[in-house]
């Protein structure tokens, strides 16, 4: 049977990629599924459904969205408190009728690269001493400059 449903969306267009200093980051990325019901909505989405890029994000190991991502939280018992990476472009999540689902969503998150904390979409205190899988420089706490 033909789906004629109407669906709308926003388009999240190129996003705000400031606080990515690394110059060709599709290098540096790996294919992943972001758990749509681990995001809130005005702290990791805006009214238009769009998941911003530079999104820190963690990778849920325990309960029944182990395999999958969401935001690196460092208080989180399931995995996420160890930074994975960074969403590297934003991302559209699904509308239908009722509005946004809570289908989960394919992303490219970035794994190693140069990140300027200040400018990422959420206040995250990240620093040299953050576990992490990837290999990540935080300029601005890396190497702040002389005063």
């Amino acid at each position: 049977m033909i789906d004629f449903s109407v669906k709308t969306t926003a388009t999240p267009g190129t996003g705000d990629h400031r606080w990515l200093r690394t110059k060709d980051p599709s290098d540096w990325t790996v294919p992943v599924t972001v758990s749509r019901s681990l995001l809130t909505a005005g702290t990791h989405y805006d009214a238009n459904g769009v998941v911003p890029s530079g999104l820190p994000l963690g990778k849920v190991v325990t309960g029944a969205q182990a395999g999958r991502y969401g935001p690196f939280d460092p208080a989180a018992a399931d995995g996420r408190a160890v930074l994975a990476g960074f969403l590297l472009d934003p991302a559209q999540l699904a509308y239908d009728f009722s509005g946004l689902t809570t289908a989960d969503f394919g992303a490219a998150m970035l794994v190693a690269g140069l990140v300027e904390t200040a400018l990422l979409p959420v206040t995250v205190s990240l620093s040299t001493a953050t576990p992490t899988t990837g290999q990540f420089v935080f300029v601005d706490v890396d190497y702040k400059p002389q005063a």
